[in-house]
Parts: structure tokens; C-alpha cells; sequence
């Protein structure tokens, strides 16, 4: 149950970021957006695999891996610049 309510809460997180973030953007910056983050939820369950088999990484396959979960804090950095009076108050 506990998962199911976690699945809820980011999705409704990644609704509101997109919300505030998306209009004026361009179809470019959306589409980046967009895979930037799809990478960075997946790279979690790579990472897990790789926990799991305890396989360390080769030095290439490092890099890129952490490329894709550095990348979504550019995304999320646009929380800051999101009009303040757009952002619900928590």
C-alpha cells in the first residue's frame, strides 16, 4: 500500500512541476524534459540491479549512468524560477 500511495504522490509532483513549468516553454525544451526525467526514474532501477547482482560498474558505464540521474537536477532547478505566486503553498 505504501508504494502504491509513493507511485500517487510523485506523480502528482511531476503533474504540478510540469504545470507550472510547461507553458511558454518550447516543444524542444518539453521533449528534453521529458527524457531527462524518464531517465533519471529508470536509472534508479539500474541502479538496484546492479546493487542487487553486486557487479561494480566499469569506469565508461559509471559515467554515463551518472550523467542520466545528474541531469534531472538542471530540470528540477526550474522550481526556482516558477512564478512564487504559481507554487502551492506547503
Amino acid at each position: 500500500m505504501g508504494d502504491v500511495l509513493a507511485v500517487s504522490r510523485i506523480r502528482e509532483g511531476l503533474a504540478d512541476l510540469w504545470a507550472h513549468t510547461r507553458p511558454g516553454m518550447t516543444a524542444a525544451w518539453a521533449s528534453r524534459l521529458v527524457h531527462d526525467t524518464t531517465d533519471y526514474l529508470y536509472s534508479h532501477v539500474r541502479q538496484s540491479e546492479i546493487n542487487f547482482s553486486e557487479t561494480p560498474f566499469a569506469e565508461d558505464a559509471y559515467c554515463a549512468h551518472r550523467l542520466l540521474t545528474s541531469a534531472i537536477y538542471v530540470a528540477a532547478g526550474l522550481i526556482e524560477v516558477a512564478p512564487p505566486s504559481r507554487c502551492p503553498a506547503t
